[in-house]
């Protein structure tokens, strides 16, 4: 009922400064402007609730995707550090191909501590024997864009 209430409340003021921006604009060609913006932003006033309806459903589906597979803090944890590892292979793989590099494998050391930082301890990427000639090149290259020590190995 309170929610009904505060809806209500804002539909009116909502409605009333509208009313007052249309009667303080000037008259002529903003006329039809300031109407359509009013007109927009009361029926986006009377809309409200549907979108908090939605969105309460949304985070209700995302979070029933997860639920059964992540069923402790530990659990949650091995997700985010996986995550967080793709997501760092990705921009090693990019980054060694604007050097002209193909990557064959990419080890990453990292955990996550009790504050929850993740911690990276060592990146081992592994390139063909053709590409150890760069190696020196490449390792301080992604050292540099990753921020971290990378090592570069031949297969």
């Amino acid at each position: 009922m309170d929610e009904l209430r505060q809806w209500a409340l804002c539909l009116i003021i909502g409605a009333a400064a509208g009313t007052f921006v249309m009667a303080v604009s000037p008259r002529g060609s903003m006329d039809k402007t300031v109407r359509a913006v009013v007109g927009i932003f009361v029926v986006a006033a009377i809309c409200s609730p549907l979108a908090e309806l939605f969105k309460a459903d949304f985070a209700a589906d995302a979070f029933a995707v997860f639920e059964d597979d992540l069923q402790s803090e530990e659990d949650m944890r091995d997700y985010l550090l996986e995550a967080y590892r793709a997501e760092l292979e990705k921009q090693i793989v990019s980054a060694a191909r604007e050097r002209g590099t193909e990557i064959e494998e990419i080890f990453i050391s990292a955990h996550i501590d009790a504050d929850n930082c993740i911690i990276i301890h060592d990146i081992t990427v592994t390139v063909s024997p053709e590409c150890l000639e760069q190696g020196g090149e490449l390792s301080r290259f992604l050292s540099e864009r990753m921020g971290v020590n990378v090592t570069v190995n031949a297969e």
